[in-house]
This record gives C-alpha cells, sequence and structure tokens, in this order.
C-alpha cells in the first residue's frame, strides 16, 4: 500500500519550498515512512524550479521524483504523473498548498478502511483556504452531515463544497484521464471527476488535510481570464 503525493508545477520553484516542509514534517508511523512518494511534474517552467527542487532531492529527506516536461496545461501534468505514480493511491496537492501535519497518516488509516472495496474511487477530504491576512479560520462549508460515501460531484452541486482535498486510486485515474488537444492549455478538472462519479463512490474524511490561498497568477484566478479562455480551447 503505496501513497503519491503528486504536484503539478509551473514558476512555483518558491511555493514548493513551503509543501516541501509540509511533507517532511508530517505526524507518521515509522511503517509508512518509505511508502509516500512526491512526485512534481514540471509543466515547463521558466523559472528556477529544477535547481530548487535538486537541493530538496539532494536533503534525502523524503522519496522525490521530480519530471520536466514541455508546457501544456495541468490537466496534461496530471495524465502524465498517473503514469509515472508508484503510489497504489494519488493525492493531488498543488503547488501553492501545504499539507496539514497530519494528512498523510490520516490517509492511510482511510486507505485501509476502503482498500478491500473497489466500489470506492478514493477519499475527499477539506482544502481549507487562508484568509487575506494569512489567518486560519473555520471550514465555512461542511460536508453534507453523517456522509460517509458520496459522489463527489453530486456533493458539490448540493453543498458548495468546492475546496476539497481529492485521493484517488491510481488505476482508476489511468482509466480515465482527461481527453488532450494539440495546442489547448485547459480542460475542466470536474470532467474527470463526474466521469469516475459515473462507476465509483469516494469515502468522506471530514478533516482538513490540505491548507492554501490562490495565487493571482495561478490556474484557479490568473489563468481563467487567458489560458481558460474558450477561445483558446474550443475542443
Amino acid at each position: 500500500m503505496k501513497l503519491t503525493v503528486f504536484t503539478p508545477a509551473y514558476n512555483r520553484g518558491e511555493q514548493l519550498k513551503k509543501l516541501y516542509n509540509s511533507l517532511i514534517n508530517q505526524n507518521l508511523d515509522d511503517k509508512y515512512k518509505q511508502d509516500f512518494e512526491w512526485l512534481i511534474i514540471d509543466d515547463g517552467s521558466t523559472d528556477n524550479t529544477s535547481e530548487i527542487v535538486e537541493k530538496l532531492i539532494e536533503q534525502h529527506e523524503i522519496n522525490i521524483n521530480y519530471q520536466y516536461k514541455l508546457n501544456g496545461g495541468k490537466h496534461t501534468a496530471h495524465n502524465y504523473a498517473v503514469d509515472l505514480a508508484t503510489g497504489d493511491f494519488f493525492l493531488i496537492c498543488d503547488s501553492d498548498d501545504i499539507l496539514t501535519q497530519d494528512a498523510i497518516q490520516t490517509v492511510f488509516n482511510s486507505i485501509s478502511d476502503i482498500q478491500a472495496d473497489e466500489k470506492i474511487a478514493g477519499m475527499v477530504g477539506y482544502r481549507h483556504l487562508y484568509a487575506e491576512d494569512e489567518s486560519f479560520g473555520n471550514v465555512q462549508i461542511k460536508f453534507p452531515p453523517n456522509a460517509i460515501n458520496v459522489k463527489l460531484n453530486e456533493m458539490f452541486d448540493v453543498t458548495g463544497v468546492f475546496d476539497t482535498t481529492q485521493i484517488y486510486r491510481t488505476n482508476v485515474l489511468r482509466k480515465i484521464k482527461f481527453p488532450e488537444y494539440k495546442g489547448e492549455r485547459f480542460f475542466p478538472e470536474n470532467w474527470c471527476w463526474r466521469s469516475i462519479d459515473k462507476q465509483y463512490w469516494v469515502r468522506v474524511i471530514p478533516e482538513v488535510l490540505e491548507t492554501g490561498k490562490y495565487q493571482m497568477d495561478g490556474y484557479s484566478i490568473g489563468s481563467m481570464s487567458s489560458v481558460a479562455a474558450p477561445n483558446k480551447n474550443p475542443n
């Protein structure tokens, strides 16, 4: 039972240091310390990301697999990572996020609960957004009361919860990959999650696993008016 923590990165070398620190400071049982890898897919960065990651690798604190590819968009980095992942489960953690100290241990505990039930594709926990003053406030919207297994996008539609941490079986993600169209660098993430929902459930973890803050030049804010523009992604 192994876990891949996947991070797509584009010109986020300095941000990766914060995520790295959260990974090496996990409260984790000794038996799991060699059972997770950090898989970084550099989607064509032009900053010093490669040099920064090389220095992190040289510290030999955790298993790091760094791969550079030509810029193609987050969905192509995801597809590439799914093929390279050595973990049985695949945790998606963006470069502007950090993991809470108990996150990986909580994920391993939850994997033990669902591993034998192949109708459950993975797990979903909270991703908490920092406020403008960097304070750590309360999660504003809760998962449905007493929810155990859910259809992820049905839950999104009903509760309005979008900031989540998602962990899927790697073999499921290999079967349901994002379509890639030449010259198009954006594809909606929800397409993949809705496709998985048609066949599987996800287990709710009612805990904050990640914290982060949207960056103005990031995929969720800055790129929505440029990379994600419909006229640039007609397919």
